[in-house]
């Protein structure tokens, strides 16, 4: 669970959901939020900021069973095997990716926060 306010948050690169058994990750978010896991974890993130500039690349690659919902200014990409749900509805960057089962609760509170390149 990760809950950060910021108030410049520029995300320029690729977010990717990456996950191979069965993961949910919902983002909610105007700013930076990552989340990522394999096997099962459940990831939530509310995430404010007020310039939130975030540009790049919405591409959905999957094999078995996932569903992506990505109502995004941003880059919400769900590449999985098995069977993966992924709900992103960010104008920012929305990155999900993990090993076996993780619980991640972050709170930041930064003003300028920028971030180029590869999550």
């Amino acid at each position: 669970t990760s809950t950060s306010t910021g108030i410049s948050s520029l995300s320029t690169g690729l977010s990717s959901t990456d996950s191979s058994v069965a993961s949910l990750s919902t983002s909610t978010s105007t700013g930076l939020s990552s989340a990522t896991s394999s096997i099962s974890s459940l990831s939530t993130s509310t995430s404010t900021g007020i310039n939130s500039l975030s540009t790049g690349l919405s591409s959905t690659d999957s094999s078995v069973a996932s569903l992506s919902t990505s109502t995004s200014t941003g880059l919400s990409s769900a590449t999985s095997s098995i069977s993966s749900l992924s709900t992103s509805t960010s104008t920012g960057l929305s990155s999900a990716t993990s090993s076996i089962s993780s619980l991640s609760t972050s709170t930041s509170t930064g003003i300028n926060s920028l971030s180029t390149g590869l999550s």
